[in-house]
């Protein structure tokens, strides 16, 4: 049985991923400020890797083959077959562009999407933009089952093994491990969401996240004190200490507000006109993620076009207009294109 709790939290980190990729793949903002303040809409990855040890806290671990299999099939045929689109569409691109029938480059372009281990090679804009997340994902993937195994020995204390790893990754600045540990980290916590979703009802827990947003704050501006940026943009590639301080800090929030978020989410699902919208966010979000892309190439112009000019008001009103067309169209491209997302 589904918990559909948590199907809202994925469509609601969904969601949060457009609005994420409007304000910095739009470039409707350029002041200095506005960057800093939109920077602290950057919580949907870690909210997305909670969500991932969420689902595998449910799952019981027969074979570890077998489970990074599944894992693995559920992202990549639909990774594969947006690859192969991708790459035709660069290769006619390609050929527009540069007008020369060079088969070993497009076999190049080909083999580039084929394996998801760097950026692909092409010069559509936004084609690639997101796919960071795929391999850090597949990483992460193949320890879940040590992550289960460390809860059950271990419990809450579990995270004494993961953060010094983090924190020594981040001191020496080793930067693929520290998103494969960030995230590790995310999905270790997502592990205890059954636990949680009982403890955000008790008074005495929630005083306790109280005081952890309280402490991660305090963290945060001693940071700033001492001259660190809490430009979160800065902070999360590579993931570092100051965007775990505010990550644990949104994640905190999120979970004292669970109740309340949950109820809000519940009625919106329930409106008949973001019900499909909720549905294909939340049970394709695979395929929304991947083919966003396609939807921003859209968007983004469209917006600019109709909405010459620039300032505050004028690059709100791109904004809001641009999210307000991608969200639908990402849920059509869902529906016809995610249909293999829910069947494998």
């Amino acid at each position: 049985m589904r918990d559909k709790t948590l199907d809202r939290l994925r469509g609601f980190a969904m969601l949060q991923v457009i609005v994420v990729h409007v304000l910095y793949w739009g470039g409707f903002f350029v002041e200095r400020n506005i960057n800093f303040i939109k920077s602290f809409c950057l919580f949907e990855m870690p909210l997305f890797f909670f969500i991932t040890g969420a689902s595998s806290g449910f799952a019981e671990i027969k074979s570890y083959v077998g489970f990074v299999q599944k894992r693995y099939r559920k992202l990549l045929v639909p990774y594969w077959i947006f690859a192969v689109i991708c790459a035709l569409f660069s290769i006619i691109n390609y050929s527009i562009t540069t007008r020369r029938a060079d088969w070993i480059f497009y076999l190049k372009v080909f083999l580039s999407w084929g394996l998801p281990l760097g950026r692909p090679l092409t010069s559509i804009p936004y084609l690639t933009w997101a796919l960071w997340f795929i391999p850090v994902y597949l990483c992460v993937v193949l320890f879940i089952p040590t992550l289960q195994r460390l809860k059950s020995r271990f419990d809450i204390r579990g995270l004494l093994f993961l953060l010094p790893l983090f924190l020594g990754a981040s001191i020496l600045r080793l930067e693929q491990m520290q998103y494969i540990l960030f995230y590790l980290l995310w999905t270790y916590a997502g592990l205890f969401y059954a636990e949680l979703r009982i403890i955000v009802y008790d008074l005495f827990a929630k005083k306790q996240l109280l005081w952890g947003i309280l402490f991660s704050l305090m963290l945060l501006a001693i940071a700033h004190m001492f001259g660190e940026s809490l430009d979160m943009q800065q902070n999360k590639f590579p993931p570092n200490v100051i965007f775990l301080l505010y990550s644990f800090l949104v994640m905190s929030v999120i979970c004292y507000f669970l109740p309340s978020l949950d109820f809000f989410l519940e009625k919106l699902d329930a409106m008949s006109v973001l019900n499909n919208v909720f549905h294909y966010f939340s049970r394709r979000s695979t395929t929304v993620f991947l083919y966003q892309v396609f939807a921003f190439n859209l968007t983004i112009p469209i917006s600019k076009t109709l909405f010459p000019g620039e300032g505050l008001l004028i690059s709100s009103v791109k904004a809001i207009f641009c999210l307000l067309i991608t969200i639908p169209l990402c849920a059509i491209i869902a529906r016809y294109f995610g249909k293999i997302e829910e069947k494998i």
